[in-house]
């Protein structure tokens, strides 16, 4: 949530500095997590993963284009891989940080691919497609339910894979309800009140990186 507002404050008073005022920020926080410095949120590893979308969006804004390559996804496995073997099996010392450089890593890696590839003319399946349309209200919820699914410990203990797949399919469908009745609405009350907006006082930077700051997301 800084985060979104960070970016929105940002594209309000200095749209054209939006990539530098963020990198100077996740600069910020890179130091305070590597120096463990008591900054709260700001110094939460976790931080640093919306670094790598602000770099994607970078590239894509500056070169117009993303190289793709098979390797890539390939390698994003390979990292969540070492992800799970590293946190629930040999059970890291700071699961956040850990998380870091594999299930953020390979997570930036697989967005890379996406974006890539369908720069590149691919074409992906409705269902993927959906879930794509409907991912940003399935971020913002999905936490706040997988807590709230934690809280029964007794159907956990008959079955937990149950549990997990039936949060899967709530968030999903929450998710659904929340994109068409509240994401929706906003976004197209958002764009109605863009283009009311007077040519002269809109600015040029706005749309690219607005686009970008969403490819955080």
């Amino acid at each position: 949530m800084h985060f979104y507002v960070a970016v929105a404050v940002i594209l309000a008073l200095a749209p054209d500095r939006l990539f530098k005022l963020l990198f100077a920020a996740l600069a910020v926080v890179a130091i305070a997590v590597l120096f463990r410095m008591p900054l709260g949120i700001f110094a939460h590893p976790l931080t640093l993963e919306f670094g790598a979308g602000v770099a994607i969006a970078y590239l894509l804004q500056r070169n117009g284009r993303l190289p793709s390559s098979p390797l890539i996804p390939a390698f994003a496995a390979i990292l969540f891989a070492t992800g799970w073997y590293w946190i629930f099996v040999r059970g890291a010392v700071d699961a956040h940080l850990a998380r870091l450089p594999t299930y953020g890593l390979g997570g930036a890696c697989l967005v890379y691919a996406v974006v890539a590839a369908e720069l590149n003319g691919a074409r992906f399946p409705k269902i993927l497609q959906w879930l794509g349309d409907i991912s940003y209200s399935l971020y913002v919820i999905h936490y706040l339910l997988m807590k709230w699914a934690a809280s029964f410990t007794e159907l956990w203990r008959i079955s937990p894979s149950g549990v997990i797949l039936a949060s899967i399919a709530l968030s999903i469908g929450l998710a659904a309800f929340l994109h068409a009745l509240v994401e929706m609405p906003t976004l197209n009350w958002g764009r109605k009140f863009r283009l009311r907006r007077p040519a002269s006082t809109a600015p040029q930077a706005v749309p690219s990186q607005a686009q970008g700051a969403e490819a955080t997301g």
